[in-house]
């Protein structure tokens, strides 16, 4: 599997090349998927011909070494994943390329440098398709939000993770015991369906025994 190399420190900025046929690029748009084990992050790129660029913040509180990274690309509303592959989390400044799959990042402080591109492969007889490595045999790491949320919801969703971790450790205990006898109602569980990809995940109860509590405030 191929591996880049994240600065947790400086942030930075992501390059990818894509070779899309059957469509424009006019209107695509690009997302970089970070897998990290308490949950995942979403950033967004911007696609201009066939050159992809996603720009990451610096990545603070991080703990974790490692991430399973997936590079999506939206075009005529459709959603592919061009790249998939592991991240290593340094603090160094490090510029790395990875060959095989067109894809560099660099800290925001240092300049960009070009990515060699890789020879060109013989199109496929389809009619739309779009490739940047070629697929890997590992397992993929389910993210915990589903990709299609929308803005507001992700907001929701990361805040009442946040208001957990920032609970005390007495007050953790006392809400896990809560949660274990929370039975969430109909529409909690549908919003819940449609936001996780695994509700038995502890993050995605919080979520949801969160937005009961709302719901329930809100009829006061």
């Amino acid at each position: 599997m191929n591996t880049i190399i994240l600065n947790k420190d400086t942030g930075g900025t992501l390059f990818a090349y894509i070779d899309v046929s059957g469509a424009t690029t006019n209107k695509a748009t690009a997302r970089l998927v970070l897998g990290l084990e308490s949950r995942s992050l979403l950033f967004d790129g911007v696609v201009v011909g066939n050159k992809v660029t996603v720009k990451y913040p610096q990545l603070v509180g991080i703990d974790e070494r490692t991430a399973y990274v997936t590079l999506e690309v939206i075009v005529d509303d459709i959603l592919f994943k061009g790249w998939e592959g592991m991240a290593t989390l340094e603090s160094s400044k490090r510029a790395v390329t990875v060959n095989v799959a067109s894809v560099e990042t660099v800290p925001n402080d240092e300049h960009t440098l070009p990515v060699e591109e890789s020879e060109e492969a013989e199109e496929p007889d389809v009619e739309r398709t779009e490739e940047i490595v070629e697929p890997t045999e590992e397992p993929t790491k389910i993210p915990l939000i589903k990709v299609e949320l929308d803005k507001k919801h992700v907001r929701f969703i990361k805040q009442s993770i946040s208001n957990y971790d920032e609970l005390a450790k007495v007050d953790k205990i006392t809400l896990k015991d809560k949660i274990k006898e929370y039975t969430p109602t109909e529409e909690v569980l549908q919003w819940g369906e449609r936001s996780f990809n695994n509700l038995e995940n502890f993050q995605a109860k919080i979520c949801m025994y969160s937005l009961q509590q709302k719901i329930t405030k809100g009829k006061k």
